[in-house]
């Protein structure tokens, strides 16, 4: 988390991990961290702590669509907060299909932490996380119901896979050998995964998505300033994406299914999140969307899906000849779906008819009661 000054400009790192912070006037910074929520003593005036972090809520339910933690503070003192479990390990979510008037359907596998199911280019099978308290594989599932679920990765923590044009791979990122670097593997699950990148310290490397002539693959390299990048599956050089965002970074690269364009969205430093297409190879040219994160393709190239900040996904039209145009197409609602923060990940993908979206189901521990403190600042002075 950062602290800002309007007027000297200063950005300085205050707490390194956590969410939702807001200071208060007893003197402390709070903040959560998986569904407990903390307040240390801050200065206010050095931006600075000024003591050790103690828990002061213990179980505050996160949003299934921002992440956000679920608690505010008034002025005069009173909480108010959504109980919730105290991990974030959630074991009961399923995949599901979203159709355009926002009714869905569920997909006939067992309850998981699933996560980040991607599409083969056929459309027949998905790649998808399962989380669990300290697991994280990447499975295989054949939609047409012939078979149960079936893990491809094992060894470490294994995340965001996305498949090979030819669908006969799939890339992800594993900690197996101490660092966040990418691997790719048979999808029969056949021989042993191959290391395709390095991250230097302090680094990750997130794929996010396979060049259609199976040449390039965009990734993102996650440090303080998030910026894609693309990997050369010739020679296995990585180098940044042409272009300056003028942000905080560029994230959530995906090639159009033609390959000739690739969308994304900026952090800014100021503002909202913003959805952006340019050519590849990269001309200069830039095309600015709308207000959001985690665009994806149809299949047809004809239609681009976003997630704005409201609790729908809104698809534009897309026509790429002679020139770049866009217009805002349908607005579906997200009720029941699982969403995620800016910096994390897109757990939706487009089906091949356009029709649907696979989308991820929130479990069944909903939320049925808001909680209230009186005076809570008395029971915060004291800690």
């Amino acid at each position: 988390m950062i602290a800002f000054s309007p007027t000297s400009g200063e950005r300085k790192v205050v707490i390194d991990g956590g969410s939702d912070a807001q200071y208060v006037s007893t003197g402390h910074l709070l903040y959560a961290v998986g569904g407990a929520v903390y307040a240390v003593p801050f200065d206010i005036a050095a931006l600075a702590l000024r003591g050790p972090a103690t828990a002061v809520i213990q179980g505050v339910r996160r949003s299934t669509v921002t992440g956000a933690a679920q608690f505010d503070v008034s002025r005069n003192g009173t909480l108010a907060y959504v109980p919730g479990p105290l991990s974030l390990a959630v074991t009961d979510r399923r995949l599901g299909f979203l159709d355009r008037s926002g009714a869905t359907a569920v997909v006939d596998v067992p309850p998981g932490g699933y996560e980040t199911p991607r599409l083969a280019p056929d459309g027949t099978r998905i790649a998808l996380g399962n989380l669990g308290e300290s697991t994280a594989d990447i499975w295989i599932y054949d939609l047409s119901g012939s078979s149960a679920l079936r893990r491809l990765t094992f060894g470490g923590r294994n995340r965001f896979p996305v498949w090979s044009p030819d669908g006969r791979q799939v890339v992800f990122q594993s900690d197996r050998d101490g660092d966040a670097g990418l691997f790719v593997q048979s999808a029969d699950g056949s021989g042993t995964a191959a290391r395709l990148t390095t991250p230097a310290p302090g680094t990750l490397h997130v794929p996010d998505s396979w060049s259609p002539d199976g040449r390039w693959l965009l990734l993102t390299s996650v440090t303080q300033r998030p910026e894609l990048s693309i990997l050369s599956l010739a020679d296995r050089t990585i180098r940044s994406l042409a272009g300056s965002s003028g942000g905080s970074g560029r994230i959530g690269g995906v090639f159009s299914p033609d390959g000739r364009w690739i969308a994304y969205y900026e952090i800014p430093r100021f503002g909202d999140l913003v959805v952006f297409v340019e050519p590849f190879p990269a001309t200069g040219a830039k095309h600015q969307i709308r207000a959001g994160i985690h665009p994806v393709w149809a299949t047809d190239g004809r239609e681009l899906f976003t997630t704005p900040s409201q609790p729908e996904f809104v698809s534009f039209r897309i026509t790429a000849e002679p020139v770049f145009t866009f217009r805002e197409g349908d607005r579906i609602s997200r009720e029941g779906v699982v969403g995620s923060t800016p910096t994390g990940v897109r757990n939706y993908e487009v089906m091949p008819d356009g029709k649907r979206l696979l989308v991820v189901l929130g479990g069944t521990g909903e939320a049925r009661e808001v909680r209230v403190v009186l005076n809570w600042f008395e029971e915060l002075k004291k800690q």
